[in-house]
């Protein structure tokens, strides 16, 4: 493979103790890691409920097998031991990363480049669990995003409400005959929509460590109106008028009838509201008329604790459509490790039950020891003896670690010195619930799937919804659902709410292939799909940066080429968009691209979570650290950049 491009500025790493990069590798990492720690002990911890008592107490052993790795992990972390290669499973290549550590044999986590150590962290975890015989599908975050999602629910239907008469003025708009009065309006909701996809990568679950119930729903709080986003726009830093131009290269590529499909394509970030907040947007580029298609781009394997992967984005698809997912009660009840439905006694059930304030993601400021509370209610059978069914929980120190030079790793206070959660017999009383991890138990249909597998929803069983019988087309014969049909629109019934509607009419999306993911839905976790026509969708689980892509990826450079617009979401791949070099701030965007600057039609969406950033104007930067000394690395700002083809 031909040398990738390299910046003529150092990247950013930890050996700077004033740098994000120091604070992410000591403090943000251990954290993410025992949240793995945690999952992975509380599923096995419900597998000794399971009626198959062979089967599970195989997969109970080894889950304490890989506990041990990962607490391994985090100690040579804390250690700053040497990185060491990665062991080649049946997912992507290993072979770049050990490539790399063979001509630096002394980095270790705090001196290796942030962007390197932080993919190969992600990387080493996915190994862990690929070599294993029973975890091998097992995402040790899926509870983190069912949960931040579950959260987001009254953002979910806010947003769903407006969003809804907007996308049917959009459509309408793009239908009418005379075009030239309709470009303004369909600009000002393409421009909303834009704004909302932007700030919805405010809750990144790998960056805002233990953010709390209440303070996600106060960052999706925003609204779509026009106060909430003129407000907005004052943390816009840099870029603004990239909205504008993308809008214009959209429009004229439209009106000329651009050769090729007219395809758009969304690199994505975040599962859950963000994902949702992606999907609006896509949308509204289809109905606008903006293009035929919409591409998304997940990643193949769990990455950056929130990350898209296939199964979320159908697990997504499925939970918007589920009357009950934002409502019904968070915990799961089972009875032998299986979920029962609704109608089962529950003298049959018992409840696992864990607080929600410590799961829903990871505040920066929070200790690598954190906080973690697991609580079993016992609801005991008829005639038996209570005290057999005793509460039992988890907690972890909630003492912060004291950092001293690089971090030296306090011993957890609950943990045994092999690295194993103590269990006490002290009962607590949660107030909340989260449900445990959804791949052992049941998706959003109550439909129980294997410990082994991952979340994926079954989308053959998609709830069917009655038609809507429109009373004008009925009149003069033609059928009832032809026009929306063709239009993408779902046959549902009015009692459904507008989530449901636009999900279902997401869902025809993806069956008409108006949506499409850059490789097969079903991808196993870590797996080497079959791609789609885009190619290299592993590119994006790489520690590459991305002016390098026409140089290590060009299959998927020379697809998106051809896209109309390549719209880029998040913090990660804006830091590998400036291959997470230390630029200076005011750095036009266009400079740092390198070998890829103008090859694409590229918009660039990003909070600020990390320390590089360019394209400040210098007299916005006189004034940011006084206003706010945390602006590069709070998710309180945001750029948007725009770089045409040439």
């Amino acid at each position: 493979m031909a040398s990738a491009w390299e910046p003529p500025v150092a990247p950013w790493s930890a050996t700077s103790k004033d740098s994000f990069a120091f604070k992410s590798v000591s403090q943000r990492w251990p954290t993410i890691i025992t949240s793995a720690i945690d999952a992975l002990y509380q599923a096995s911890y419900a597998l000794s409920y399971s009626s198959e008592r062979s089967i599970a107490e195989e997969k109970i052993q080894e889950s304490k097998e890989l506990v041990e790795r990962l607490s391994k992990l985090k100690h040579d972390m804390g250690r700053d031991k040497a990185l060491e290669k990665i062991i080649q499973d049946e997912g992507d290549p290993v072979d770049e990363y050990n490539t790399v550590l063979d001509k630096n044999p002394s980095w270790t986590w705090f001196t290796a480049p942030w962007l390197y150590a932080e993919c190969y962290l992600y990387r080493l975890i996915r190994s862990i669990f690929a070599h294993s015989k029973h975890w091998q599908q097992y995402d040790p975050f899926s509870t983190q995003k069912v949960g931040a999602f579950r959260s987001s629910a009254a953002a979910v239907a806010q947003l769903s409400d407006a969003v809804e008469p907007l996308i049917k003025k959009a459509e309408a708009a793009a239908h009418e005959s005379d075009q030239s009065n309709t470009d303004e309006a369909l600009y000002v909701i393409f421009k909303e929509l834009v704004q909302t996809s932007l700030w919805g990568n405010s809750t990144d679950l790998s960056l805002l460590t233990h953010l709390s119930h209440a303070d996600l729903q106060t960052l999706q709080a925003g609204g779509l109106g026009e106060k909430a986003q003129a407000q907005r726009l004052n943390f816009i830093l840099s870029g603004l008028g990239g909205l504008d131009q993308a809008w214009k290269s959209l429009l004229a590529q439209k009106k000329a009838g651009a050769s090729g499909q007219a395809r758009v394509d969304i690199i994505l970030d975040n599962s859950g509201f963000e994902l949702f907040t992606d999907l609006i947007l896509g949308d509204v580029i289809l109905s606008s008329g903006l293009a035929d298609q919409v591409v998304f781009h997940p990643k193949d394997m769990p990455w950056f604790v929130s990350d898209v992967t296939p199964a979320d984005f159908l697990f997504t698809l499925e939970a918007l459509q589920s009357g009950d997912f934002f409502t019904k009660e968070s915990s799961h009840q089972i009875s032998d490790g299986v979920v029962p439905r609704t109608s089962r006694s529950s003298s049959r059930q018992r409840q696992m039950v864990a607080d929600m304030v410590h799961f829903e993601g990871e505040r920066r400021d929070m200790s690598p020891a954190g906080s973690k509370i697991l609580k079993m209610e016992a609801v005991p059978e008829e005639g038996k003896d209570t005290e057999a069914y005793k509460s039992r929980h988890l907690q972890r120190n909630e003492a912060s670690e004291r950092q001293i030079g690089r971090a030296e790793e306090a011993q957890d206070s609950t943990l045994t010195s092999r690295g194993r959660p103590v269990l006490s017999n002290h009962a607590i009383g949660g107030s909340r619930s989260l449900q445990l991890d959804p791949s052992f138990f049941q998706n959003a249909r109550s439909k129980t799937v294997s410990p082994s597998r991952s979340f994926v929803m079954d989308s053959s069983n998609m709830q069917s919804f009655s038609a809507i019988h429109s009373r004008d087309r009925s009149r003069d014969g033609r059928n009832a659902n032809s026009d929306d049909s063709r239009r993408g629109r779902s046959a549902v019934s009015e009692h459904t709410s507008s989530t449901q509607r636009l999900a279902a009419r997401w869902q025809t999306y993806m069956t008409s292939g108006k949506f499409a993911l850059s490789m097969p839905p079903n991808t196993p976790l870590g797996g080497t799909p079959q791609l789609h026509s885009s190619g290299q969708g592993d590119f994006w689980t790489t520690f590459h940066n991305y002016p390098s892509m026409a140089i290590v990826a060009p299959q998927l450079h020379a697809s998106l080429s051809a896209s109309r617009l390549v719209i880029s979401k998040g913090d990660l791949n804006y830091r590998k968009w400036c291959s997470d070099a230390q630029w200076d701030f005011s750095t036009p965007f266009e400079d740092v691209l390198g070998p890829v600057k103008g090859t694409l039609n590229l918009l660039v969406l990003r909070t600020n979570k990390a320390d590089v950033i360019v394209g400040v104007p210098k007299n916005r930067l006189a004034t940011l650290d006084k206003e706010d000394p945390e602006w590069r690395v709070n998710g309180k700002y945001a750029v948007v950049e725009f770089v045409g083809k040439k």
